[in-house]
C-alpha cells in the first residue's frame, strides 16, 4: 500500500509525456487512457512506443478516432506506422478499413498507396494489390517493386512477368532498380521464358546494372534453367572482377550441363582472382571431383577443407564422402563420413551410396542399422541405397 502511495505521489511531479513513456515502459498501455484526450504527439509516442509490446493494443484507439475532435492530423500522422505493424501481422480486415478512411479523408497519395500494395500483397490479396496499382495517378520504383515482390512470394511468376512488360511501355515513371530485375529474373527461370529474359537482360545492359552481383548469379541462373548455356557464358565472360558468387554460379550452371573441362578452366581461372572459397565453391569443386573422378583434385580440395575446418559443415562433408565414393575409394569415403561431427540423412545416404557403388553390400547395411540407432531418419534416396544393396547381394550370393 505504501509503494502504491509512493507511486501516485510521484506521478503528480512529471508531466504527461513522461507519464506515457513511462507506462509504456511497463507495457501497460491502458493507463495511456488516464487522460480522455491528448495532443497528436503524446500519442504517436504511445503508437510507436507499444510497437515493443502487442500489436493489438496499439490498435486499441483507432475505433474511436471517429470520437476524436483532431481526428485528422491525428490518422494522416499515425497512417504510415499503422499499415506496416498491420502489413506484418497480417490483418487483411482491418487493413482494409484504414484504407477505407484514407480514401474518405483524400489522403491516398503515393507513399500511402506503396504501403497498401505491400499490405495486401503480404495478406495474400493480390487482386486488390492490383487494384491500387491501377488506379494510381503516379508510380514509381516502390509501387512496381512491391507489386512483383507480391506476386512471385504468392507463386504468380506469370504476373510478374506482365507487370514487367508495364515497363516496356513507359508506364513506370522511375528506372526500375536490381530488386525488381533479379525477381523478374527469377520468375522467368520459374517459368522457362528464355525470351523474356533476354528481355531483361537488354534493359539491365541498358540500365548499366550488370555489375550487381545477384542480377549476374539471376542471369546464370535464369540461363541455364532456360538452356541457355552459351548465353549464360557470354554473361560471365563479359563481366570483369567477377566475385565469388558468379564464379560459383557459373560452375554449378556448367557441372548442370555436363560442361566438366569448361567447369576445370572456370575453376582455375578463380585463382588469384577471388579472396578465399567459401563452403558453396568447395561443395562445388567436390561435385566436379566426383562427376570427372579426379580423385586427385578431391584429395587435394579436402585437405583444404581440413585446414580451413570446413569438415563440420554438414553438406560439405557430405559431398567429401560422395566424391570418394564416385572415385571407387570406399575406404576414404568411410574415413571421411566418421570424422563428420554432424550427421544428417543426406550424409548417412551418401557413404551408403559409396558402399553400394564400390561392391561393400554388408557394410551399406551395417550403417543402415547404425543410422537407425544415432536416431536419424532415412529418406526416400536412403531406402533406394539399401534396397539397391539388398538386392546386390542377393545377386551375388546366387550367382
Amino acid at each position: 500500500m505504501f509503494l502504491f502511495l509512493l507511486g501516485c505521489w510521484f506521478l503528480l511531479f512529471i508531466n504527461w509525456e513522461e507519464r506515457v513513456f513511462l507506462f509504456i515502459s511497463c507495457s501497460n498501455w491502458y493507463s495511456c487512457q488516464i487522460r480522455q484526450s491528448f495532443d497528436v504527439g503524446t500519442w504517436i509516442e504511445a503508437q510507436e512506443g507499444d510497437a515493443m509490446s502487442s500489436f493489438q493494443t496499439t490498435l486499441l484507439p483507432f475505433s474511436s478516432w471517429r470520437l476524436d475532435s483532431m481526428r485528422g492530423s491525428l490518422f494522416c500522422q499515425t497512417s504510415l506506422s499503422l499499415l506496416k505493424k498491420i502489413a506484418d501481422t497480417k490483418n487483411l480486415r482491418l487493413g482494409k478499413s484504414i484504407h477505407a478512411n484514407l480514401i474518405v479523408s483524400h489522403q491516398c497519395d503515393l507513399i500511402k498507396s506503396n504501403y497498401l500494395i505491400n499490405l495486401y500483397a503480404k495478406c495474400g490479396n493480390l487482386s486488390a494489390a492490383r487494384h491500387v496499382f491501377d488506379f494510381m495517378p503516379k508510380r514509381n520504383v516502390v509501387s512496381i517493386g512491391s507489386l512483383i515482390a507480391g506476386y512471385f512470394h504468392n507463386g504468380c511468376p506469370s504476373e510478374v512477368l506482365s507487370v514487367f512488360k508495364m515497363i516496356g511501355f513507359g508506364l513506370l515513371d522511375d528506372k526500375p532498380n536490381e530488386f525488381i530485375f533479379s525477381t523478374v529474373l527469377a520468375s522467368c527461370s520459374e517459368m522457362l521464358a528464355l525470351d523474356a529474359g533476354q528481355q531483361c537482360h537488354a534493359y539491365v545492359l541498358k540500365s548499366g546494372l550488370l555489375f550487381h552481383s545477384y542480377i549476374r548469379n539471376a542471369l546464370l541462373h535464369m540461363y541455364s534453367k532456360c538452356s541457355g548455356l552459351e548465353d549464360a557464358l557470354g554473361v560471365f565472360q563479359s563481366v570483369t572482377g567477377c566475385d565469388i558468387f558468379s564464379f560459383n554460379s557459373m560452375i554449378n550452371v556448367l557441372l548442370e550441363h555436363e560442361r566438366l573441362f569448361e567447369a576445370v578452366d572456370i575453376l582455375r581461372s578463380m585463382v588469384g582472382k577471388t579472396s578465399q572459397w567459401d563452403h558453396i565453391t568447395y561443395v562445388a569443386v567436390l561435385g566436379l571431383s566426383a562427376n570427372s573422378k579426379d580423385v586427385t583434385l578431391g584429395r587435394q580440395v579436402h585437405c583444404q577443407i581440413i585446414k580451413r575446418g570446413f569438415m563440420v559443415n554438414v553438406y560439405i562433408g557430405s559431398s567429401t564422402v560422395d566424391m570418394y565414393g564416385k572415385c571407387g575409394d570406399a575406404s576414404s569415403a568411410l574415413s571421411a563420413f566418421h570424422v563428420l561431427s554432424c550427421r544428417n540423412a543426406i550424409s548417412w545416404t551418401a557413404v551408403m551410396d559409396a558402399c553400394t557403388k564400390n561392391g561393400c553390400f554388408e557394410e551399406t547395411l551395417k550403417l543402415f542399422t547404425e543410422m537407425q540407432v544415432d536416431d536419424v531418419w532415412p529418406n526416400e534416396l536412403s531406402y533406394a541405397v539399401v534396397l539397391n544393396a539388398c538386392g546386390f547381394a542377393f545377386s551375388n550370393e546366387h550367382w
